[in-house]
């Protein structure tokens, strides 16, 4: 398990994010994350079928998450139309219940759009990893 900064705050935004985004119809499924996350550091030259195995594993995370960030990135504009309306609202009326729905809005779009840079960087990890895993399979079939 990876427990660098990066990682540790990957972990933390996740969990506080995903009920947030569970209500917007975005559920998280990081099954078999932490895993996959121990197998790569653990990659040493192992079988050939295991290295195959885990290169194939990292493409499809390296898929999710980009498909994840994706998703966010809609929703992130999203989330900024609604704090422009509610702004021009506010503007007009000066209601205090619009103001600090405008505080909470910004905060969780500056949460989103960290999450979203976190999300990126696991994605080119896996990336990575699949590029490694790659080498290594065809170094051992060549062998």
């Amino acid at each position: 398990m990876r427990n660098d900064v990066r990682g540790q705050e990957f972990r933390r935004l996740t969990r506080l994010l995903a009920p947030v985004l569970k209500q917007e119809g975005i559920p998280l499924s990081f099954r078999g994350y932490e895993e996959m996350v121990w197998r790569c550091e653990q990659m040493i030259e192992h079988h050939v079928a295991d290295v195959y195995e885990l290169a194939r594993d990292c493409l499809h995370w390296a898929h999710y998450l980009s498909e994840l960030k994706t998703l966010l990135c809609v929703l992130c504009e999203t989330w900024q139309e609604r704090l422009s309306f509610w702004q021009v609202r506010c503007s007009e009326t000066q209601e205090r219940t619009s103001i600090s729905l405008i505080r909470e809005l910004k905060k969780q779009i500056d949460l989103l759009k960290t999450y979203i840079d976190l999300l990126d960087a696991e994605r080119v990890y896996f990336l990575q990893m699949h590029f490694l895993c790659m080498q290594a399979f065809r170094k051992t079939i060549l062998l």
